[in-house]
């Protein structure tokens, strides 16, 4: 198994926050759109339209088109909160099959055990997220 060296939410967010309360504070002001562009390059997810619209609702092209008018652009604190739930499930998948692209793989294909739901499409809901996140800690402790 391969570890990557750097989480998803790490990737996501930087290294200068220290605690949730200053991570609840980054998605109440809005996740930088260049953070969010870097993160989603970083894991070779861009050119994947699908997963764009489902975390960030735009397109790669909307996407660029924004950076490039305004790179201090914010996501609003909603979109900042789906991609951060996108984050931590990936880093949370990561941990369960050891590899990030493994665990992208299964976040984008319907799970069994979720209804055949696709994890990917619904993290946009706080419910959504848990039900991800409680089925990838039983995948880990072998319960199922």
């Amino acid at each position: 198994m391969t570890k990557t060296d750097t989480s998803p939410v790490k990737i996501l967010l930087g290294t200068g926050l220290d605690s949730r309360l200053e991570v609840f504070g980054l998605v109440e002001r809005g996740i930088p759109l260049a953070s969010v562009h870097h993160f989603l390059s970083d894991l070779h997810l861009l050119k994947d339209e699908h997963v764009l619209l489902r975390i960030i609702g735009m397109s790669k092209r909307t996407l660029e088109r924004r950076l490039g008018t305004n790179p201090e652009c914010l996501l609003s604190p909603q979109k900042s909160a789906v991609i951060l739930r996108f984050a931590e499930a990936l880093e949370l998948a990561e941990q369960v099959f050891g590899q990030r692209q493994v665990a992208i793989s299964w976040m984008s294909a319907p799970c069994l055990l979720l209804d055949q739901l696709v994890p990917i499409e619904i993290l946009h809901n706080p419910i959504g997220y848990e039900l991800v996140s409680e089925h990838l800690t039983r995948l880990e402790y072998g319960i199922f």
